[in-house]
């Protein structure tokens, strides 16, 4: 389930990329690891799958991560990407789970700063 491509791109980033739901539930049923970035965007299975809205997959990511704040290289976190998604309940289930909502991208923003952007009122509310 941690086989690699020729690239080093592990197959369960692929497969979110593909939005192949049913092999991303294999994977991730297979044992699948949650935390290794893929080398082209740094960026963690959680990360993939914070924009999708496919909030049963991201529960599954949530339950196993073990790095919720992990930044690619331009310094997005999921917590940025679920809320750049205006993604109210993945940005939630994120801070439930540790999320910082401090931690600047490369641009100085953070996931609070977009969420006053987006006026993403619940994120807000959780936030204040």
């Amino acid at each position: 389930p941690d086989s690699v491509d020729a690239t080093g791109i592990p197959a369960l980033n692929r497969a979110i990329r593909a939005a192949a739901w049913e092999c991303v539930e294999r994977l991730l049923e297979a044992g699948s690891s949650v935390a290794c970035p893929a080398p082209d965007r740094d960026s963690t299975p959680m990360m993939e799958l914070a924009s999708t809205r496919r909030h049963d997959l991201i529960r599954q990511c949530l339950a196993r991560v073990t790095e919720i704040d992990h930044q690619s290289g331009s310094g997005q976190t999921a917590l940025i990407i679920a809320v750049g998604a205006k993604d109210t309940e993945t940005a939630l289930a994120l801070l439930d789970r540790g999320a910082d909502p401090h931690i600047k991208d490369s641009l100085g923003m953070t996931a609070a700063r977009y969420a006053e952007m987006f006026s993403l009122a619940e994120v807000l509310a959780r936030l204040s």
